[in-house]
């Protein structure tokens, strides 16, 4: 009886299973919503109807159901997966309903503290075999089935623990369910394999290189930061590179093996190998290589050049954790890149570049890491980084650096949806707008509320007293700035949209300049700069709309040289606000051309005059030898042109 009762059971459980995978594969929500049990949102289906973030879902889903060690029944809508996106979607099931889903972010009361992970390559079947001994520890709760997650295309072979007894599993797509028993602490070892084939998407295992990164090779838990070390098995002419310091390289037979201790956690693993070339430099005692198997050697010498300066100047927030830095360039990866924390993964085409973006993330995602389920703010981070770089560090003037590398802040309609501070991966395509789009502006706002030398002091307070191994959100930098800061936070981070203000009734009467400043909606509190020009000379000083309460407008006076013949708000453009028919898009701007020169000006275009007044909101487009307002433009930017050479302030 009881055999046939399972052989039921298992038809049923079947039957089921064909039918939410068919309708996941068609995404049909429509029909869906009717498997939900009671009290179950519709939301919760989200992810079939929008693209995920960073192409998640491009590659179609999948359902498979399962039976956990604990008896718990779970649905798992799954595919192709690449990191820092949403995973696999789990729903409880009972009676044929989906009547809970499990939020990755559940732990089940426990985490990880390490990982000892080992790597090797069937190069002919584009398979990678993975062993993983995790360690966990019980910190609350009493679940002793805990979920772990994997990319889909691995499958579990075993699972032991440390006494070498088999341990109770079970997987439906890239979800692990573990018996771990009751111990408050407990070692696992994982044995699974997989045929990893995602070239320019996720990872790939071919003859001449293998990549996991982008990959999910490690198991993970609530996207948790680890410790770890691994172990990577090559042929023997190859080089390979995981986050962390290479702690040996030996020859052995036919193989070589590379270890990588990782003693930063982290919640995004990298690794790569394959026939690259190779080359190195020392600088400040910390070792810069770069791995290609397609750049020039040329290409290669140069990325060796640009990458301590940005190390350099980051490490003034922290000191630079590891013993070395470099770059893969990889074909296998794609048209972007991915930070590494020691290293970063470019795909072929970027560099050599100065890019300061993916190794800001050492400092921004690496010591203090993110697990993207809450938000990106890490991306904010790389992202300000990248433009805080341009401006103080590196090469060049800093006065003109300050003024010519502030990105303009201009509102997208993403930004009128969710806010910086409620915008994981869950929400598609927002995420990628909110955390590498108005995260970054609002914090190039904080620098100019606190000041530059506030903002290093703040970022660096951070780094420096956040606890080690615990991922962090938004509202642990704002902690770090102080509660005086709280209504900065409140309007930029916590609330959706931007400042919708106008100026109006601006006048000045000699030494005073009054206005108003009126909001459409939501009234901001706004430290703006203000240009002030007089002739021969121009100076930056600020003013602050406050409006009072929920008022909608605010008066603003402040005091400017007798002689000042413009008075320019917000000119670089810093401020988040709408700005009405004002565009500093150059596209919109009206052009006033050199006659000498019209072949010069774009076909498309409005055509303007200029009336020997201001010149502000107007594209001049001509050569100086032609065009006096040229001259006097370029001597004005510390540009000397002679015929067809320009040269900025040799």
């Amino acid at each position: 009886m009881v055999s046939v009762l399972l052989a039921a059971l298992c038809v049923s459980q079947n039957g089921f299973e064909g039918k939410l995978d068919a309708l996941a594969g068609a995404k049909n929500t429509t029909v869906l919503t009717s498997y939900l049990g009671p009290g179950v949102p519709e939301s919760d289906l989200d992810f079939l109807k929008r693209p995920g973030v960073y192409g998640i879902g491009r590659y179609g889903w999948n359902v498979e159901v399962a039976t956990m060690p604990s008896g718990q029944v779970l649905a798992v809508f799954h595919t192709k997966m690449t990191t820092q996106g949403i995973g696999d979607q789990v729903f409880v099931v009972q009676d044929s309903k989906l009547v809970r889903r499990i939020p990755e972010e559940d732990a089940f009361g426990h985490r990880l503290v390490r990982e000892d992970l080992e790597v090797w390559f069937n190069r002919p079947a584009k398979k990678a075999k993975i062993k993983a001994e995790i360690q966990m520890k019980r910190e609350s709760g009493s679940a002793d089935t805990v979920l772990v997650r994997i990319s889909d295309h691995y499958r579990v072979s075993s699972v032991v623990n440390a006494a070498g007894q088999d341990v109770a599993f079970a997987q439906a797509g890239g979800v692990v369910g573990l018996d771990v028993g009751d111990d408050s602490e407990s070692s696992l070892t994982l044995t699974y394999e997989g045929v990893v084939n995602g070239p320019g998407f996720s990872g790939t295992v071919g003859m001449d290189e293998a990549q996991l990164t982008n990959d999910y090779w490690w198991p993970m838990l609530a996207r948790q930061p680890i410790p770890f070390s691994v172990d990577i098995h090559t042929p023997l002419h190859w080089k390979a590179v995981a986050n962390g310091a290479l702690v040996s390289n030996e020859a052995v037979g036919t193989e070589r093996e590379f270890r990588y201790e990782m003693d930063v956690p982290i919640c995004y693993l990298s690794l790569s190998a394959g026939d690259y070339q190779e080359a190195r430099k020392t600088v400040n005692g910390i070792d810069y290589w770069v791995l290609s198997r397609e750049l020039s050697r040329s290409d290669m010498e140069m990325q060796l050049e640009l990458m301590p300066d940005v190390i350099q100047h980051f490490s003034q927030f922290k000191k630079y954790p590891f013993p070395a830095f470099g770059a893969v360039d990889s074909r296998l990866y794609g048209g972007g890149a991915l930070e590494g924390y020691s290293y970063a993964t470019y795909g072929t085409g970027w560099l050599p570049d100065e890019d300061a973006h993916e190794p800001a993330h050492t400092w921004f995602g690496g010591i203090i890491p993110n697990t993207y389920l809450k938000n990106f703010w890490n991306e904010s981070f790389a992202v300000y980084g990248e433009g805080h770089y341009s401006r103080e560090g590196g090469p060049g003037i800093r006065a003109d650096q300050r003024r010519a590398f502030v990105r303009t802040a201009r509102p997208s309609g993403a930004y009128a949806t969710y806010s910086c501070a409620d915008s994981g991966a869950a929400v598609g395509n927002a995420a990628s707008s909110l955390g590498y789009g108005k995260g970054a502006l609002v914090l190039q706002m904080l620098e100019y509320e606190l000041g530059r030398k506030l903002m290093v002091s703040a970022i660096a307070e951070w780094l420096a007293r956040y606890p080690n191994g615990r991922a962090a959100t938004w509202a642990d930098f704002e902690d770090a700035v102080g509660p005086e800061h709280k209504l900065f936070f409140d309007q930029w981070i916590r609330r959706p949209g931007w400042a919708k203000l106008s100026l109006a009734d601006v006048e000045k009467a000699g030494t005073r300049v009054t206005g108003k400043a009126i909001f459409e909606d939501d009234p901001y509190r706004i430290k703006m700069e203000v240009l002030v020009i007089t002739p021969g000379y121009e100076r930056s000083q600020s003013v602050v709309l406050n409006p009072s309460g929920s008022s909608a407008s605010s008066t603003f006076e402040f005091t400017v040289p007798a002689d000042a013949t413009e008075v320019i708000f917000d000119p670089w453009g810093r401020t988040l606000m709408d700005r009405g028919r004002v565009s500093r898009r150059s596209g919109r701007m009206p052009m006033v051309v050199d006659k000498a020169h019209e072949g010069w000006a774009p076909s498309r275009g409005r055509r303007g005059e200029w009336d020997g007044g201001s010149r502000a909101g107007l594209l001049f487009v001509g050569h100086p030898d032609t065009m006096p307002v040229m001259k006097e433009l370029c001597a004005m930017a510390g540009f000397q042109v002679n015929g067809d050479f320009l040269t900025y302030r040799s």
